[in-house]
């Protein structure tokens, strides 16, 4: 179950979730290398502590981001370009490598957070302050939405990581630990270190690799800095580059490959200027919320409601999949089911995504924005009941008349009906083995 899976979308409307999905992967590319590069800009001032101020003026203000994290971004940006060319399973041996080191950086970091803060107590101390107006309960919301607008891209285009598993069970493990718990545990990492640089620094700082930056420790700054360059690059790689590489692949087959999508991402990642994203924990949030919310939830609704809902147990059929007027063409190739579920979850979202753009905006009250601060699983549950209620109402088949036989026969039916007929009572039999 992916964005490139016809099966909800049909064959010409899975380019819907396919473009969207592709969007926001370049974004994040930009953004995982921004974060790397002011690792790398630790690591150089670590060794030049003059490298902080290196032509400080060279830019403006409206630039944010001064020459000498220009510069950081290029080299992390170009010490990252070798490790496309590595194939998924020799990327293995890099996440090995990670889920061994990073776990013990995180809870070091944790333990100096704790310890210079001296102790939990300055840490509970600190006042909750929201500054935008939102109650508590909706920026409880907010927070949790966000959360999960983070994880959203992951949950998507999971299938281009979980294809090399060795079988679908050791995947199912991976993501049941990786996702909620781990997830949980860096983000609470997050808020530990944001809430220490109040107490430490006397200003909230909401990005961990900035507070490597404030630190004296020259040597400390320096490993942190090589951890964090690692981590995004292993992150980079597999989880913005392969996934964008691979639906520009389903959209123009003639011209892409992986290695082509992959280098594509890359240059699209610079040429964002994902720092202008980055300016300001505001700004992160909103792009976020604002992009992954209505478009993202939706489609993640759709593709649900679809697998474990509408087919059940109906399967894959691999040959109709590229057989035009097959089950997955539904009409001219787009399931409109599908298209009017995610046009009823997205709908609902957009005034949110104009007022994250520009929060000045008229025509959008305060209620409404509150009301969309779960705007990510109201999409979900919108778009994926949508399309239960649809399909419900104007049935499609599921299987081939073959399969349908088959299916019958395998229950004891000797007599065979129309694909996605209901079967006549019997005891002891199961009154219909079809989803729709």
């Amino acid at each position: 179950m992916t964005d490139r899976d016809p099966r909800s979308f049909g064959l010409r409307g899975s380019y819907i979730p396919i473009i969207i999905r592709a969007v926001v992967a370049p974004i994040w590319y930009g953004i995982q290398a921004y974060l790397g590069s002011l690792a790398v800009q630790a690591m150089i001032e670590a060794i030049w502590p003059s490298f902080a101020n290196w032509h400080a003026d060279a830019l403006p203000a409206s630039a944010d981001i001064t020459a000498a994290g220009l510069l950081s971004f290029s080299i992390f940006w170009l010490a990252s370009l070798p490790f496309l060319f590595l194939s998924m399973p020799a990327l293995r041996w890099i996440f090995l490598i990670k889920i061994i080191i990073m776990p013990i950086f995180g809870i070091c970091l944790f333990t100096w957070a704790v310890t210079a803060s001296h102790g939990f107590g300055p840490l509970l101390r600190i006042p909750n302050k929201i500054e935008n107006g939102m109650s508590l309960g909706y920026a409880f919301c907010y927070a949790v939405t966000t959360a999960i607008s983070a994880c959203s891209t992951f949950a998507i285009n999971i299938p281009d990581l979980t294809r090399y598993a060795r079988n679908p069970r050791t995947a199912s493990i991976a993501q049941a630990i990786c996702l909620p718990v781990c997830m949980t545990l860096i983000y609470f990492l997050g808020v530990v270190m944001a809430a220490s640089s109040q107490v430490i620094y006397g200003q909230i700082q909401w990005n961990p690799i900035v507070i490597v930056l404030m630190w004296d420790n020259r040597a400390a700054k320096f490993f942190v800095g090589l951890l964090f360059a690692f981590a995004m690059i292993g992150t980079n790689v597999a989880g913005n580059s392969v996934p964008f590489a691979n639906d520009t692949m389903a959209l123009f087959p003639k011209y892409m490959n992986l290695r082509r999508g992959q280098f594509l991402c890359a240059i699209l990642g610079f040429v964002i200027c994902p720092w202008k994203i980055e300016a300001s924990a505001e700004s992160f949030l909103a792009f976020l919320n604002g992009y992954s919310a209505p478009f993202l939830g939706p489609v993640a609704g759709v593709l649900l409601s679809d697998f474990f809902l509408v087919r059940r147990s109906s399967g894959l059929n691999v040959y109709q999949l590229y057989k035009p007027t097959g089950l997955y063409w539904y009409t001219a190739g787009i399931n409109v089911r599908a298209v009017a579920a995610f046009t009823v979850g997205m709908v609902p979202q957009l005034p949110g995504l104009a007022y994250q753009i520009n929060p000045m905006i008229k025509g959008v009250s305060r209620n409404y924005v509150d009301f969309t601060s779960l705007g990510w699983l109201e999409g979900l549950v919108f778009s994926g009941s949508g399309y239960y209620i649809l399909c419900l109402s104007f049935p499609f088949p599921t299987r081939t008349e073959e399969e349908d036989k088959a299916a019958w026969a395998i229950v004891g039916h000797k007599e065979t009906r129309p694909l996605s007929s209901s079967p006549p009572p019997q005891d002891g039999v199961e009154k219909s083995v079809l989803p729709v």
